[in-house]
């Protein structure tokens, strides 16, 4: 039994495979096995796979049909053998030392929590590091907001059935907060333990950059289904803090909507969404969150929300998206565009 599953669900991932793949082979750790999935890649994502795993009997690749990144990684971990889980995205690579780093504090864990490195395709580098204080598991797990760089110890997720709900976004909240709840031993390993690619927002195939209604929908659906786990287990003070994270990042990914008929639906349920919270008494925080009070919202609807919120720092949040590699070129002239059809309409409409 090998002592880590290193678990890729790959899809279309051709351009970056090899790299993910080299950069695990070359850990100064080998006792591990790689377990890659292809969920039925159109391009030569699979072919790529096999070579690796003719070359090198650590690596195992198994075949199917399209099912999404959620049920692959449930697979991955049913197909795994190894003590300890690290998952690791099909266009990402590890630094040479990463799996030996997060093993060295795994002694009586149930999850080892490592920092990491946001790279972009433009050149940019940042290492992210963890407060030295006050780090809870759920603090901890949100900061990276995804389940790479890190081990979870195998019999920890099978004992507890722990498995990734069929979503097709937000399946890795869901994920954590269910295991948040189990309040499991983990440790932290300052040292960098990944490298996330932020890869060209035009070319990228991850659905983390698609705006679009359905994709709103799924995230929203997503974030619900973390709030209800820690409503049920009672955990307020996480319910409450990822509560308003989540209306903050919904609120961004409203405003990235370009159909107006999109705009209509998800601002209804964006709505919906808010008002499970009860805002008595906190006037201030509402206007301070959404740049309009309570009562402004619900009179002036969609329109009024987006005259409020994307005229303050609209060259910002572009610019930070396109420096970031979330968006491209392409991207940029949609916001644009949609932007100015939405000043003309208010033009027209004071008769302008």
């Amino acid at each position: 039994m090998p002592k880590i599953s290193v678990i890729i669900p790959a899809y279309n991932h051709e351009k970056y495979i090899a790299a993910t793949i080299d950069s695990i082979l070359a850990q100064s750790f080998s006792d591990f096995e790689i377990v890659a999935i292809d969920d039925g890649s159109p391009d030569h994502t699979g072919e790529i796979l096999d070579a690796y795993a003719c070359k090198d009997a650590r690596v195992h690749v198994y075949h199917q049909k399209n099912v999404g990144v959620a049920e692959t990684s449930n697979r991955g971990i049913q197909y795994a053998t190894g003590e300890w889980i690290a998952f690791c995205g099909s266009d990402d690579t590890y630094p040479p030392r990463a799996l030996e780093h997060l093993l060295k504090k795994s002694d009586q864990m149930d999850v080892v929590i490592g920092e990491y490195t946001c790279r972009s395709d433009r050149g940019l580098s940042q290492y992210m590091r963890y407060r030295r204080r006050r780090n809870s598991f759920t603090g901890l797990m949100f900061a990276s907001g995804a389940m790479w760089g890190k081990l979870f110890r195998r019999t920890f997720l099978v004992e507890h059935q722990l498995y990734f709900p069929t979503l097709t976004m937000e399946e890795d909240v869901v994920f954590i907060a269910q295991m948040a709840v189990l309040s499991p031993q983990y440790s932290i390993v300052r040292k960098n333990t990944y490298y996330y690619w932020n890869h060209d927002g035009d070319g990228a195939p991850s659905l983390t950059h698609r705006s679009d209604i359905n994709s709103f929908e799924q995230r929203l659906r997503g974030k619900q289904m973390m709030l209800d786990i820690f409503r049920e287990h009672y955990f307020t003070a996480d319910w409450e803090t990822h509560f308003i994270g989540s209306a903050l990042t919904l609120a961004d990914y409203l405003l990235g909507l370009f159909q107006p008929q999109d705009r209509e639906r998800a601002f209804a349920l964006f709505c919906d969404f808010l008002f499970q919270y009860d805002w008595s008494g906190k006037d201030r925080q509402f206007e301070g969150y959404f740049n309009m009070r309570l009562d402004e919202m619900l009179a002036g609807g969609i329109e009024l929300f987006y005259q409020r919120n994307m005229q303050f720092d609209l060259k910002d949040r572009i610019y930070y998206k396109f420096a970031t590699g979330q968006i491209g070129f392409r991207y940029i002239i949609k916001y644009m565009e949609a932007w100015a059809r939405f000043k003309l309409s208010l033009y027209r409409k004071r008769g302008g």
